[in-house]
């Protein structure tokens, strides 16, 4: 990339642009996912009543970068505190989904480990009734 047009096409060199890295890279439902709320956010984000002329771009499923055009209307403290609250919200929707992941994965082990000594013995009690019960 050479220059801020190559990575934002659409956004004049005014803008103000965020940078947000995840910690590891996103799923592709993860991805689709904070696009589309990003896509609705974006739309209609306003400082102060009024609409700002903002982009998003989500790079290699890792890095959000955020722009607003500040030659049209700036961007207030406010309205910059609700791009880091809905980013705020989405990692804490996926830090749940990855919990209960685990936790069906677990639970999916732990079956398997129960189940598993239980069909030899449940084999040995048939053998046992056959043999004992059907004389």
């Amino acid at each position: 990339m050479e220059d801020f047009q190559d990575l934002l096409p659409s956004m004049p060199d005014a803008s103000r642009v965020w940078m947000f890295g995840a910690q590891r890279f996103l799923t592709p439902d993860e991805a689709n996912h904070l696009q589309a709320e990003m896509s609705h956010f974006v739309s209609g984000w306003q400082a102060h009543g009024k609409d700002l002329l903002a982009g998003f771009w989500l790079l290699l499923n890792n890095v959000l970068v955020v722009a607003v055009d500040e030659s049209k209307e700036p961007p207030s403290g406010c309205s910059i505190d609700k791009v880091f609250k809905l980013l705020k919200s989405q990692q804490e929707k996926i830090i749940i989904k990855e919990r209960h992941e685990a936790w069906e994965n677990l639970a999916r082990k732990l079956a398997h480990e129960i189940k598993n000594p239980l069909t030899p013995i449940q084999l040995t009690i048939d053998k046992l009734k056959n043999k004992y019960f059907l004389i």
